[in-house]
Formats: C-alpha cells, structure tokens, sequence
C-alpha cells in the first residue's frame, strides 16, 4: 500500500539530481553571460577608439593633392603626411596622430599592425590594420580601414620599397616594406648580398643579418622595375689574436653599431698588461690603453677585427734601494790609474747603495760588476739609477761575457756593451735619481752585468752612488707577438 505521507528515497534521489542539474547550468548560463558582458565591453570601448582615431587620421589627409611616405619597423609603423605624422607604435600599445597619442582600451594589445600607402598614377590609398587582443575578447579584433587620397606625387616613389634596421642579438634585421598587391598586381623580389633572388607576395619581410652586406627590393609593375638598395654598417665580428705572455677574452663575438666592447686580459706569472692593438680587417688601428679593457670600433668599413694584448716581461730587480740586494751582488773587477768601488750596506740612514769613488788623478776609472751571470733573454734594458756630486764623470752601465773586459761606447760589439751618460752638477739627493738604460733586447742568454765611472780632473771627495740596478722586461704586442 503506498505511503501518501512523504518521499519515498528514489523520489528524493531523483529531485537531489535534478536540482544540481538545474544549478549547474544556472552557474554555466551565469559564466556565458558573464563573458558574453565582458567581450561586448571591450568590443564597444574598441569600436569607440577606433571610431576617433579613424576620424583623426581621416582629417589629416586633406582632399586636394597630398604626399604620403610610409617606414615600417617590427613595433613601429610611421607615415608622414604632407610634413604630418602619423604613426603606429606597437611597443607602447598606442595610435599618435601628430603628436596625440591615442592609447588602447585597459587589456587591449596591439598583436600586429600593417601601415602602408600604395597609388596607381593619381589614384592612391593609405592602408592602415591593427590586430588587437585581449582577455576580455573572444576572438581577436581587426581594425582595418583604408582612406582614398589624390595625389599628383609620381606613383612610382610610392610602389617602390622602403627599409627598416633594428639590431639583434648576433646582428640587425633590415625590414623590408612593399606595395599592397605583391603576387597579383605586381612582382615583388629581394636579393641579398648578391645572391638567390627571393619572390615575395607579402607587404613586409624581415631580411637577417650576422654580418656587413646588402640587399636590393625590386617591384615589377607593367614591366617597370621600381627598385630600392640598403647597406648594412656596423656589424664587426670580433676574435683574440695570440701575443705571448698571456691570454685574454672578449665579452662578445660581435660587435654593433659602436657599442663598447669589453675584455679579460689574463697575464702569465712573469707578465703585466700593458694595453692592446685592435686591428680592423680594413688595415684601422686603435690603441687602448694599459688602464682600459675596453673599446668601440666607429668605422663602417671594418667587418672584422682582432684584439691584439701587449704584454710586458715584469722588472727584474738586481739591487734596490732600502732592500737587501738580490743575488748576484756587485764587486770591483776592474781599475784603471786607481778607483774604489764597493757595496755600502748602510750609511746610518737606512740606504743601501753602491759607490764608487776615485782618489784624486788627472784621469782614472774603476769598473763594477755582476759575481754571477744573469739571463738577460727577454729583457729590453739594463739600468742604473744613479747620482753623483761630481763634475767631469762618466757613468756606464752594460753587459759583458767577460768579468775582466772593460765596457765601451757605442755600444753593439759581440762581447761588450754599453752606454754612458756624462755626468755633472747632479745633486747628491737621492730623490735626484738619474737613470741610464742601455738597450740589450737583440741579447740573449746569460751575461755578466757592469757599472763604470770614468773621471778627469777628479777630487778626493768625488763619487757617484747606485741606488737601484735592473732589467726592464721586453713587450710583446700586435708588432711583436713572440710567437
């Protein structure tokens, strides 16, 4: 017998289900309308911008004759119009019609844009097109208007191909922009840098670059050839050139438009930096500095260049003043009439110093040198930083193979060399330091190292102290790489 008092479970069951189902698709009908809301908004605040930037571009072109010239970039489209501007600027999101910026609802994006004017004789349009999207949208929004214009302009300037240059990662990018109707009004090719001819049927086309060159765009219209050409500048490939005496490293293989190039230059144990040569593929030098590690390359012919380092073998210090000496130490080896020379190891002000003195003659010398050989490969100089209080001396610095054989001037002999500087009135200060090179670069292998005084008319209190003797490290660099 049934129960007329209540629901029996299947009854509930079955009611439970069909109220879910009911608010399921409340809740789906409520999600429709709420996007359907929000694509009519956007749509509309889309139409009414549209609708003022449309009444903005078409009073910039005038109805008598009007010249129009279109660029085209990646994000930026730019007509101008009789001296007017009018421009597409997809990287700030924005329309700027001689000079008012006209920016794009809240959400909207510009995706792409396509800005070009075209003309057959005096017959001419300016195209414009955006493709606009959003979160709000259900499908992308295509503004696309064309305005009619007259121009008395020669048609053919208007069809023929315009460039564009933006720079990229390992190089530029030339953007190439034709006519509206390449692959059916008219052929439309490019070539670059001399090679296979390429057809294009759309408006633009983006040519890359990873080194200097060129390309030519070609529009065939009724058997005209409209033709345009761009070079590329600006684009050097960069390498390392080997110099002895270290290694370094560039931060980059490329170099474009002028930028500053930095580098690592690493010297061996024995070595300083002392600048680098950058030497262009066209024969252009630069110099930088030895407190600079980096450079940028300002001419437009140079496609390559080489960092070249300069490297300078470290000083090799023999004696110094206020240090101990290092080995070898000097002792007199040879006289002439009399001298003195000797290693002072303190004077009571904490200088240490070489002297040497001669007794009072008409005319003597006294010659100083090394105990032990020194390998002077690689060395430019030997030096003597010395001073004296004597008038009519000469002081000589140089090599010899021989303790017991005598330095002369000029220097360049097999066996002995040296140069001299006359000495006189030099004050006894040691801040006075006068230094005497004598160039040994073109000697290698192991030489004893010499000090002579030569004086006439000297006095008993004649002499002439040493304070620091040497040898400067030779430089290698771009025109002496030693390798």
């Amino acid at each position: 017998m049934k129960n007329n008092k209540g629901f029996t479970v299947v009854e509930l069951i079955a009611s439970f289900a069909l109220t879910m189902i009911i608010t399921v698709f409340l809740f789906e009908v409520l999600i429709e309308v709420k996007d359907v809301f929000a694509d009519t908004g956007t749509k509309t605040s889309i139409q009414q911008k549209a609708s003022i930037i449309s009444k903005n571009i078409q009073h910039l072109i005038p109805n008598t004759d009007t010249s129009i010239s279109c660029t085209n970039s990646s994000n930026l489209g730019t007509c101008q119009i009789n001296g007017q501007t009018l421009q597409i600027d997809k990287g700030n999101n924005k329309v700027v019609i001689n000079g008012q910026n006209f920016v794009m609802p809240d959400t909207v994006n510009i995706k792409s844009f396509i800005l070009y004017n075209s003309c057959r004789d005096t017959n001419c349009y300016l195209h414009t097109q955006m493709v606009l999207e959003s979160g709000n949208l259900k499908q992308e929004y295509n503004y696309d208007v064309t305005y009619y214009y007259f121009s008395t302009t020669d048609y053919e300037l208007t069809l023929k191909p315009s460039f564009a240059e933006s720079n990229t990662d390992d190089g530029k990018t030339v953007t190439i922009t034709f006519p509206e109707g390449c692959g059916s009004d008219y052929t439309c090719t490019y070539q670059k840098n001399d090679g296979k001819v390429i057809n294009v049927t759309d408006i633009t086309v983006d040519v890359p670059f990873t080194s200097n060159g060129n390309v030519i765009a070609t529009v065939v219209d009724e058997g005209k050839n409209i033709s345009g050409s761009y070079n590329v500048n600006g684009i050097v490939s960069l390498s390392t050139g080997e110099v002895k005496g270290g290694n370094s490293k560039l931060s980059k293989n490329k170099a474009i438009d002028d930028e500053i190039v930095s580098f690592e230059a690493t010297p061996n144990s024995d070595f300083t930096y002392q600048g680098a040569t950058l030497v262009c593929s066209n024969g252009t030098q630069y110099n930088i500095s030895k407190n600079n590690k980096s450079f940028s390359i300002k001419d437009d012919d140079c496609n390559s260049a080489t960092l070249y380092p300069s490297w300078q073998k470290k000083e090799k210090v023999i004696m110094s003043l206020n240090s101990v000496p290092a080995n070898p130490n000097f002792t007199q080896t040879l006289t002439d009439v009399s001298g003195t020379g000797k290693y002072q190891p303190n004077d009571g002000t904490h200088k240490y110093y070489i002297t040497i003195n001669n007794p009072k003659g008409s005319w003597s010398r006294v010659q100083m040198s090394s105990v032990s050989t020194v390998d002077v490969t690689e060395y430019k100089y030997v030096y003597i930083d010395t001073w004296c209080n004597a008038f009519n001396t000469t002081m000589m610095v140089g090599i010899t193979n021989n303790r017991n054989t005598w330095m002369s001037h000029p220097q360049g002999a097999d066996d002995k060399v040296g140069t001299h500087a006359a000495k006189g009135n030099v004050t006894t200060n040691a801040s006075g330091n006068e230094r005497i090179n004598c160039d040994i670069q073109k000697y290698t292998g192991n030489w004893y190292i010499g000090v002579q005084r030569v004086y006439t008319a000297s006095l008993d209190a004649h002499y002439c102290n040493i304070n620091r003797i040497g040898l400067t490290g030779i430089t290698y660099s771009y025109t002496n790489r030693g390798i």
